[in-house]
């Protein structure tokens, strides 16, 4: 190497000295441009826990009225962030006995540090409008799941119960058990619209939270936290007979769990995506060709609509093959929007479930319930 062709500083310096001077900086100059490649595991997938809250029946040991009650349910699960699921129904004239419900919710996510709040109410009304009861005892529960769910960011365990109570304007809501002490007249109130006459009234009530260290810690031996929440009714007007007993059996169990990937970038190619579609069974119905001349514009909105299909399936498939060609066509045709300047289209994901949905029963001449009836974790 010839020396003459690097700068040597004026300083009183051996020759022996400066090419272990020159030697060194080279070595540290080589260091700076290349590092030995260390070799590290990949990062474990991240895990998505999602269960099932269910009110599985009701048994009554003592009506509120003096023969059969009318009674009407509704139950709600909230985790802050998500929407709020809902679901009510009419369960008719009631004498003492154990009935059945069908409120169930399917899939609820509950990440690591989120709560989910789970409330239900039944009423006894058998002097309003049966869908007005219903209807109104439906708002009424989930306004009670989203409002806890709110505070449930801010606050934890009984606090939450304190914060709810001060928000609606009554007591301490109970987590733990009945809430029908707390909650019986603002149900009954709610909205102003029901005629609660003679021993009409809220027959049981509850708010229960659960963090998800909670539910997997609950669930992790056995698969399901379960319980009877009993509700001694509130006082009664003369001539109704003695308060009402309800006991009130729910469930919560673990569903599935879901391994993912965070911060995966999807397939920015034509065939890219095509080989994604397929790998989760969603094919074409046209010609290889045309199918990727879509993908590979961006004005047809194929790229985006891909992109948002397999965001939605997240460590999913679907068991059987739908052509991509029918749910795009399906999708507009329930009035879905595909963003173009979006990356994945921004996706009305109720739509798209919907159009999937049609597109997999006319595909494989059978009729399903719900989307979820149709996919399965990936391998």
């Amino acid at each position: 190497m010839n020396f003459r062709k690097f700068y040597i500083p004026t300083v009183n310096v051996s020759r022996r000295n400066f090419a272990k001077i020159f030697t060194a900086g080279t070595v540290s100059f080589l260091s700076a441009i290349y590092t030995k490649p260390t070799l590290s595991s990949p990062k474990p997938p991240s895990l998505k826990y999602l269960y099932n809250f269910s009110v599985d029946s009701f048994t009554i040991t003592n009506t509120r009225s003096r023969h059969e009650d009318t009674d009407f349910i509704a139950a709600s699960v909230a985790v802050a962030g998500r929407p709020t699921r809902s679901a009510s129904q009419s369960l008719g004239d009631l004498n003492n006995g154990t009935y059945p419900t069908a409120i169930m919710f399917k899939d609820v996510e509950v990440g690591e540090n989120e709560t989910a709040v789970f409330t239900y109410n039944i009423v006894n009304n058998g002097h309003s409008d049966p869908s007005t009861v219903e209807k109104t005892l439906l708002e009424a529960t989930e306004t009670l799941a989203t409002k806890g769910a709110e505070l449930a960011v801010k606050a934890a365990g009984p606090a939450i119960g304190a914060a709810l109570g001060a928000s609606i304007g009554t007591g301490v809501v109970p987590i733990i058990g009945t809430a029908l002490g707390a909650l019986a007249g603002w149900v009954v109130s709610y909205g102003g619209g029901l005629l609660f006459a003679n021993c009409d009234g809220a027959v049981a009530s509850a708010v229960h939270t659960f963090s998800g260290k909670q539910l997997r810690e609950g669930t992790r031996l056995v698969g399901q936290l379960s319980n009877s929440d009993y509700q001694p009714g509130t006082d009664s007007p003369a001539g109704c007979g003695s308060n009402s007993q309800y006991n009130v059996n729910w469930t919560i169990k673990l569903g599935r769990v879901i391994a993912f990937n965070e911060g995966v970038v999807p397939p920015s190619t034509a065939q890219g995506l095509l080989q994604a579609l397929q790998a989760i069974n969603i094919d074409y119905s046209v010609t290889e060709s045309q199918i990727l001349d879509w993908l590979g514009n961006s004005y047809s909105l194929y790229p985006q609509f891909a992109k948002g299909i397999l965001k939605l399936f997240d460590g999913l498939r679907l068991k059987n093959k739908v052509y991509l060609d029918v749910i795009f066509y399906n999708y507009e045709e329930l009035g879905g929007k595909v963003v173009f300047n979006s990356l994945d289209g921004s996706l009305d994901l109720n739509i798209l479930k919907k159009a999937i949905v049609e597109g997999y029963e006319i595909r494989n001449g059978i009729s399903v319930s719900s989307f979820e009836d149709i996919v399965e974790l990936r391998p």
